[in-house]
């Protein structure tokens, strides 16, 4: 079965958590990439979460990149 690939673009916390996890979960989908902005909390946090979560839930090959650090608009 061909997978289809998929990229998260995310600010990950709980919540993304969960929905990073579902997505690697889920058969017919392959995480290619996650990348992390400021959300809640500051980009650097997030940044470290992506990149734990990758490592956490084993989504080896994805790509993590690092997205804006600050809102662009308020």
């Amino acid at each position: 079965m061909k997978k289809i690939p998929v990229i998260i673009d995310c600010d990950p916390g709980v919540d993304d958590s969960y929905a990073i996890a579902l997505a690697h979960s889920h058969p017919e989908f392959e995480i290619v990439a996650l990348t992390a902005v400021e959300g809640n909390v500051p980009a650097s946090l997030t940044r470290r979460n992506c990149l734990c979560l990758r490592e956490t839930f084993g989504i080896t090959g994805a790509k993590v990149a690092f997205g804006a650090d600050k809102p662009l608009e308020k």
